[in-house]
């Protein structure tokens, strides 16, 4: 997830969405590569929210990764 910081969650979901599954890229649903961007974040001890993700790519976009190191 370092590489990703500061970046919009869009970004991440923009390239999940069009590279999975690696045989059939952008077969799922919005909300599988929502949950499994969701996934992906709680495997990176990222905070969890109080709502689902949004689905919509300008909502993803105001959300930024940050980085956080443990304590």
């Amino acid at each position: 997830m370092k590489s990703w910081n500061g970046a919009p969650l869009f970004n991440l979901y923009d390239v999940v969405a069009t590279t999975m599954p690696q045989n059939n890229p952008g077969s799922l649903k919005r909300r599988e590569y929502l949950d499994l961007i969701t996934y992906i974040l709680s495997l990176n001890d990222m905070p969890t929210g109080s709502e689902e993700l949004p689905a919509t790519p300008e909502a993803l976009k105001k959300i930024v990764i940050k980085w956080r190191t443990k304590p």
